[in-house]
């Protein structure tokens, strides 16, 4: 793995400059927020499990509206301040909390897992953290052991899981595949290198500073969460309880927030206030395999740049992460290119709205 991190880093550190020598794809930004406004109406049931949406130029807001109940026993809409479970949106916070050890000479990227975890299988001596935070570690994801219907899983149970593995999906480097669970031991690091809790650690390091007040790590401390949306599913014509409960991991996700506080998230991320210019494009950058094979996960986050599937906004860069559990789905976006970026949060068990339709409202052909 070793000749993998120096061709991977030197790509990070070079895609602020060849982002500026590639071509600006042919679009052009134009406030079409009445077509969006028009659109979420004719979604909107405010009967229903819904969704909060916010649409960002700069770090003005376009566009924002919430639309649903948090709860169909309650019927308390949705609101900017409604609690949703943000599922693997979490792994930013996993991914930015290890980039900033390593700015810290706490941890190298180099380091190994037995370094952390010393009764681990022989694996452990080759899995390096690089190797965790960009899905290229060969280790085998939790939910494809217990499958997402699972009603209790801990930190310790994936700790033991690990640990009882004989062999991993392929030679860590060698190729790419999701896994929850090295985002799990990422969590579990970050408690070993900075003496804290990993639910502490986010809230000294990025939420207290960041002015994100109400977001909360759901961890084995079982906090409260006030204003909590409940996630659901449709079936047939009606919508049943699809809840996120009894699950404490953290890492891979964990952590529920609302519309305000993530729309602070996106923007300080963006801004650089929480990681430098150089790591953030570390954790925007896909890796390249020993093989040479390109990903299209990086740290925490996915490589969405529009292609021949989506001709109508054809070659627009954009990076997203995305959560997907239960009844819960959560996206953070934006396309650099033109400062557009967008925040929703949803308890109905769809995206309502897909970025196709927000980079197609906002960005068009021609002038």
């Amino acid at each position: 793995m070793s000749k993998v991190l120096p061709i991977v880093l030197a790509l990070a550190l070079m895609s602020p400059a060849r982002a500026q020598l590639q071509p600006r794809p042919q679009y052009h930004f134009r406030d079409n927020t009445t077509q969006l406004n028009a659109h979420v109406d004719s979604i909107n049931n405010a009967q229903e499990p819904g969704f909060a949406l916010a649409v960002l130029l700069g770090d003005s807001v376009l566009f924002q509206k919430c639309a649903g109940v948090a709860s169909l026993k309650t019927k308390v809409p949705i609101s900017p301040q409604t609690m949703f479970y943000t599922a693997s949106i979490g792994k930013t916070f996993t991914s930015a909390a290890i980039l900033t050890l390593y700015d810290q000479g706490k941890l190298k990227l180099e380091d190994r897992l037995a370094q952390f975890f010393p009764d681990f299988p022989p694996f452990a001596q080759e899995i390096t953290i690089h190797n965790l935070l960009d899905h290229t570690s060969g280790l085998p994801d939790y939910y494809e052991e217990w499958g997402e219907d699972v009603t209790s899983l801990s930190n310790a149970d994936v700790l033991t899981y690990v640990s009882s593995l004989d062999s991993l999906l392929f030679e860590p480097g060698l190729d790419y595949a999701y896994s929850n669970t090295a985002y799990v031991l990422l969590a579990m690091i970050v408690e070993e290198v900075s003496g804290m809790s990993y639910a502490d650690f986010l809230t000294r390091t990025f939420f207290e500073p960041l002015g994100m007040t109400s977001t909360i790590v759901y961890d084995a401390s079982r906090p409260s969460i006030p204003n909590r949306a409940v996630g659901y599913r449709r079936e047939d014509s009606a919508y049943v309880e699809s809840d996120y409960k009894g699950i404490t991991v953290t890492g891979s996700g964990g952590v529920y927030s609302n519309l305000e506080d993530m729309k602070k998230w996106l923007l300080a991320l963006r801004s650089n206030k929480v990681l430098k210019s150089s790591l953030l494009s570390l954790a925007l950058e896909p890796p390249v395999t020993i093989a040479g094979k390109k990903s299209y996960m990086a740290m925490g986050w996915f490589d969405e740049t529009f292609g021949r599937k989506t001709p109508e906004v054809e070659g627009i860069r954009s990076y997203a992460a995305i959560g997907e559990l239960r009844g819960f789905r959560a996206i953070i976006q934006f396309f650099p290119d033109y400062d557009l970026s967008y925040v929703l949060l949803s308890n109905n068990g769809e995206f309502p709205i897909r970025e196709r339709k927000i980079a197609s409202t906002y960005l068009r052909k021609g002038r």
